[in-house]
């Protein structure tokens, strides 16, 4: 089966998507499909025989979604969550434009740190059942919450029916909620699904959003307690470009945290404090309670 990666870049972000790109060049062997609005968006992009360009211009055009000015949108915009339907038209053009089986979908504050092509290669090859692939949040499991910050689709009968479904839902929310994402999206589809076994959700600890970054922790309080090194690592839960681009940087360079002395020396050092903190507010309740204050 032949998997490939696709990104969508309509909007002026500074660092954050060449480092994306670079770490899937270096991870992975796939071909990379990056759909655009704007060339000059490109420009500090890896070069690499592997990147394919996919102009959406058209099918921004015939939504009304062309920015006023070009530039970066941030995500406190209402105008952010409009352009975030172009994900669909970019899945439906990797599908018709590409003689691939699957693609992978990732976000572009996620680095890739282990080959997840071939890890989902080898999913949907032997489920044959399963045809979407998809970060998974939830914390309350009556409650479900999905990410598409990594996702993944097979080419299927199901597919364009899947990619339609998902685009008419989320144009008609944004109607009434201007700020409705795509993850609200995929959530709204997956709970509506009568039979939920067509999705994966991904383990959460190999498959981390933002705040799960306990797991690249230099140390264990006991041995044997580190979990398996992550495919992924997504920083959504990091506001602002500076800060992702940081920790994602770092993430990218070492992989996890444990080779890196320095981190582990930091990390201890905050450790301490954090501790110390906590040593002293218990103290000094339980000499309240003892005193009877």
């Amino acid at each position: 089966m032949k998997g490939v990666i696709c990104y969508l870049l309509i909007n002026k972000i500074p660092k954050l998507p060449r480092l994306a790109i670079e770490s899937a060049l270096q991870n992975t062997g796939a071909d990379i499909y990056v759909g655009y609005l704007n060339r000059s968006d490109l420009l500090d992009l890896p070069i690499n025989p592997r990147i394919n360009f996919i102009d959406l211009n058209e099918h921004a055009l015939q939504k009304n979604l062309v920015p006023e000015t070009p530039g970066y949108i941030s995500f406190d915009q209402d105008f952010f969550f409009q352009l975030v339907q172009l994900k669909w038209d970019l899945f439906q053009l990797v599908l018709s434009e590409t003689d691939a089986d699957f693609f992978v979908y990732l976000d572009l504050d996620v680095v890739v740190l282990k080959d997840l092509v071939m890890e989902f290669e080898g999913v949907f090859r032997t489920s044959p059942s399963v045809e979407v692939l998809v970060q998974d949040f939830t914390h309350e499991p009556s409650v479900p919450r999905l990410c598409m910050g990594v996702f993944a689709l097979r080419r299927s009968s199901f597919s364009s029916h899947f990619l339609h479904k998902c685009s008419v839902i989320h144009s008609k929310k944004l109607t009434s909620n201007p700020r409705f994402g795509d993850d609200d999206v995929i959530t709204e589809v997956y709970v509506d699904l009568e039979i939920k076994n067509v999705f994966l959700r991904l383990p959460q600890h190999s498959f981390p959003v933002g705040n799960l970054i306990n797991l690249f922790l230099p140390i264990a309080p006991l041995r044997g307690l580190r979990p398996p090194r992550p495919f992924v690592f997504h920083s959504n839960f990091v506001v602002g470009v500076e800060k992702k681009h940081l920790l994602l940087q770092m993430m990218y360079q070492t992989g996890t945290f444990v080779r890196n002395w320095n981190v582990i020396q930091a990390y201890l050092i905050i450790l301490g404090s954090f501790i110390q903190k906590k040593s002293r507010r218990f103290f000094i309740k339980s000499n309240r309670r003892i005193r009877g204050v």
